[in-house]
């Protein structure tokens, strides 16, 4: 049965893993005895840790990973939450029969099947024994106290507590229709995938379990028996705030390729109240704080971060947002400035779109989504995942161009209504990929911000559309070592120096930046202590400099610089934001 569920889970863009621990498949099959009474279900929860710290190793430069667990695999997953052996963002439990667990097994699969004891008897014989082979020790794994999983709990639960809200049932077959799945969860020879769509059976009311705050998090639990999934949806109101941090592009000579993001952040405080009924235009209203104020759109339809939303959520079948929804936009990072404000912008879009649809996309398909919008990997990469990072995007095959690789005014809609836009192209898988680089904990960022807007577009009409070899080298050479530079730990100045130097892009924005040449050879690491490299930041004119020390000091010789071109500035001291893009729901 878990097969269907790891391709499902495949196609929607995660990373899925099937683990086979001792007493079961081709891995140590110990003796009976020894599995039903020595063995505990600790030891065997500590088998799955041990698949998970090596999944990590492998593959957490991929995104989280996401664990599949078959029958009573399900009920070990949660003894590794509950001991907190792995970090657990969330538990879905698919496949796991109503009142299934110890001997209520074999009383299930007795109504289901009256030849299922000699069907297990010949099992045992044909298929190394595994922990289901034991009541007691399903009994003892199944299921853990802090999950109460089975339905009667979860109606227990309900009935003890006051509070009355709206649930959804929902019944997908994992196949084809109802009752025609077959053994493996397929049906026909599509494989069952085109049929995967929710319908909706049922609507009631029913009093929530003390499981609200996980579902109030969308942390959806699933109880199913072979056939059908049943879905859980609170309809109470949540709320929840998307942080997303700026991000510094083009960093010395990695010019379209390494990204730090930065830690200030555009923040989405965010209110979906489904309860109530709503006349809001796409359900859907925006307020606004901060940087471009006076200037930034708050029609859903018009404004980046909702327009971004509403392109997700119309990729699956959600015309609108949820009833009720209202975003609360906090953006203290400057607009056009070299300061990856529109990537922030669009990474909290889709995210703001997958958690208010609750549409469960992993963070790798989250990337792929904000790369359809904004083809900048090192911006859009260092926002979402956080950190130093390098970045590339695949080549696409020439179909694909033609058809996805759509300027941002075709891939999100125009204004027009609920029926403008729907139906739009859904991104291909791992358009591009990026890998987190060490950074040296002394190294802090200066940035200094003129007050003057430099449009992407037009800094890259700057540029020559062919480039000498020695300029190739130059940049090639350097940006080999400077993520090496930047993790060493205490960082090299004049390493970090030289390997910060440019020929692709700085030379030619200075007509864009008035005493840009000036500013970047008046600041070395022998005139200011401290500083270890000074670079533009994305196409402009905010300049970065990396320093562990006198950073007011080297901040004041920038903007003192700039004064004499007539320019004022500002400038922040800020860390790299480790921990990327993060959504927290409120109690």
């Amino acid at each position: 049965m878990f097969i269907p569920w790891l391709t499902i889970l495949a196609a929607h863009g995660y990373n899925v893993h099937a683990l086979s621990i001792r007493g079961h498949g081709h891995s140590w099959t110990p003796g009976f005895l020894r599995m039903a009474f020595l063995t505990t279900a600790y030891a065997l929860a500590t088998d799955i840790r041990a698949g998970i710290a090596h999944l990590e190793t492998r593959f957490c430069a991929r995104g989280e990973v996401v664990l599949a667990g078959h029958s009573a695999g399900g009920g070990l997953v949660q003894i590794v939450c509950d001991q907190e052996l792995a970090r657990v963002q969330a538990l879905a439990l698919l496949a796991g029969t109503p009142s299934f667990g110890a001997d209520h097994v074999y009383r299930a699969w007795w109504t289901l099947d009256p030849l299922f004891l000699p069907r297990m008897f010949l099992r045992d014989w044909l298929h190394p024994r595994s922990p289901l082979s034991s009541s007691e020790l399903v009994k003892a794994a199944f299921f853990c106290p802090s999950f109460p999983i089975d339905w009667y709990n979860v109606a227990r639960v309900c009935r003890s507590t006051a509070s009355t809200a709206r649930v959804r049932y929902e019944a997908v077959c994992v196949g084809g229709g109802a009752g025609s799945v077959s053994e493996d969860g397929f049906d026909g020879e599509d494989g069952g995938g085109s049929s995967h769509r929710p319908q909706v059976t049922e609507i009631v009311d029913i009093n929530l379990p003390r499981l609200r705050q996980a579902w109030a998090a969308s942390q959806l639990l699933q109880f199913a028996s072979t056939e059908q999934t049943l879905y859980l949806e609170t309809m109470v109101a949540s709320k929840f705030t998307v942080r997303a941090p700026c991000s510094s592009a083009n960093i010395g000579p990695g010019f379209d390729v390494i990204g730090l993001a930065l830690s200030m952040y555009l923040e989405l405080k965010v209110t979906v109240d489904p309860s109530e009924t709503t006349s809001l235009p796409l359900n859907c209203r925006i307020t606004y704080e901060g940087q471009g104020a006076p200037d930034v759109p708050l029609d859903p339809e018009v404004n980046l971060i909702t327009k971004v939303a509403l392109y997700v959520l119309r990729c699956h079948g959600q015309r609108v947002f949820p009833k009720n929804t209202h975003v609360h936009v906090i953006n203290p990072i400057p607009l056009g400035r070299g300061l990856g404000s529109s990537g922030s912008a669009v990474v909290s879009g889709v995210v703001l779109a997958n958690e208010a649809g609750k549409l469960g996309l992993s963070k790798a398909r989250i990337l792929d989504y904000c790369l359809m919008v904004e083809r900048h990997p090192d911006n859009i990469a260092a926002t979402l995942y956080g950190g130093f990072v390098g970045t590339y995007l695949n080549e696409l095959k020439p179909a694909d161009v033609a058809r996805l690789e759509i300027p941002v005014s075709e891939v999100l809609s125009n204004t027009g209504g609920v029926d403008t836009g729907l139906n739009p192209p859904e991104p291909p898988f791992n358009i591009g990929h990026f890998h987190k680089f060490k950074w040296a904990p002394e190294i802090r960022c200066i940035v200094v911000i003129p007050d003057f807007e430099v449009a992407t577009a037009k800094a890259r009409e700057v540029l020559p559309t062919s480039y000498t070899r020695s300029d190739i080298v130059f940049n090639l050479q350097r940006v080999a070592l400077l993520p090496t530079a930047l993790g060493e730990s205490p960082p090299d100045p004049e390493f970090i120096y030289l390997s910060m130097q440019d020929k692709m892009h700085q030379p030619y924005r200075k007509t864009l930046i008035p005493g840009l040449t000036e500013i970047l050879q008046s600041l070395s690491p022998k005139s200011h202590p401290g500083l270890l490299g000074t670079c533009l930041s994305g196409a402009g004119p905010t300049i970065m400099t990396l320093a562990t020390d006198n950073f007011e000091g080297i901040a004041n010789h920038l903007i003192t610089e700039f004064k004499k071109e007539g320019i004022t500035c500002a400038w922040k001291l800020l860390d790299p934001a480790q921990d990327g893009t993060t959504v927290i729901y409120d109690a």
